[in-house]
C-alpha cells in the first residue's frame, strides 16, 4: 500500500484522490485477471461475463485516470498555496494546465526545475493526455463481425490497461520527484510512502 499525507491544508483532498486512485488501480488489476479466465473458458455464457467485466474493468479505468488526475492538480495548488499564499497561487498559478503548473510550481517553490526530461514528467504528460482524452471521449461505430469486435475489444484493453499503469505510477513518481528536488531542507507539510514492488 501507498500513501499521501498532508499535514497543514484544511480539508485537503488530495490524499483522498490518492486513495481512491490506488483502490481503483488495483481492481482494475483484479478485474484484468478476471478477463483473462473468462476469455480461456471453452464454453458457457462467455460473451455476456467478458461484457459485464469489462464494464466493470472501464469503470476502474476511468476512475484511476480521474482521480490519479484529480490527486496531483488539487495537491500542486494546495502546496503552492501553503509556500507561497492562497491569494498568489488562486489569482496565478491555478488557471495554468496540470503539467504547467508541475513546472512552474515546483520552480518558484524550489529554485529547482521539475526534471522535464525524466519518466516522471513523461507520465505526467501521458495522464494529462489520458484524462483529456477520456472527457472528451468519441465513441466508435460498432464492427459489423465478431472478429472485428474481438479486435477492436483487445486493442482497447491494451490501450486502457497502459493508460491505467501509467496513471497509477505517475501520481507515485511526479510526487516522488518533488520530494527530490525538495531535498531535506524543506519543512515537510506532506508525506509520501510507496510501495516500490508494485
Amino acid at each position: 500500500m501507498s500513501g499521501l499525507i498532508i499535514f497543514d491544508r484544511l480539508d485537503a483532498k488530495s490524499a483522498e484522490f490518492f486513495d481512491i486512485c490506488e483502490d481503483s488501480y488495483r481492481n482494475f488489476q483484479k478485474s484484468k485477471t478476471k478477463i483473462h479466465k473468462i476469455k480461456n473458458k471453452k464454453s458457457g455464457k462467455k460473451w455476456d461475463d467478458l461484457l459485464f467485466v469489462g464494464a466493470e474493468m472501464r469503470h476502474h479505468f476511468a476512475s484511476t485516470i480521474v482521480f490519479g488526475a484529480m490527486c496531483l492538480e488539487a495537491f500542486i495548488y494546495d502546496y503552492a498555496a501553503h509556500n507561497v499564499s492562497d491569494t498568489y497561487a488562486k489569482r496565478y498559478l491555478d488557471k495554468l494546465d496540470l503539467v504547467s503548473k508541475w513546472v512552474v510550481i515546483p520552480k518558484l517553490v524550489t529554485g529547482k526545475n521539475f526534471p522535464t526530461d525524466g519518466q516522471a514528467f513523461e507520465r505526467l504528460k501521458k495522464l494529462a493526455t489520458a484524462r483529456n482524452e477520456l472527457l472528451h471521449h468519441k465513441s466508435r461505430p460498432m464492427p459489423s463481425n465478431d472478429k472485428e469486435l474481438e479486435t477492436l475489444m483487445d486493442e482497447i484493453e491494451t490501450e486502457d490497461d497502459d493508460n491505467t499503469h501509467n496513471a497509477y505510477h505517475a501520481v507515485k513518481e511526479v510526487l516522488t520527484e518533488l520530494r527530490r528536488l525538495e531535498g531535506d531542507d524543506k519543512n515537510n507539510h506532506w508525506w509520501i510512502f510507496t510501495d516500490d514492488n508494485e
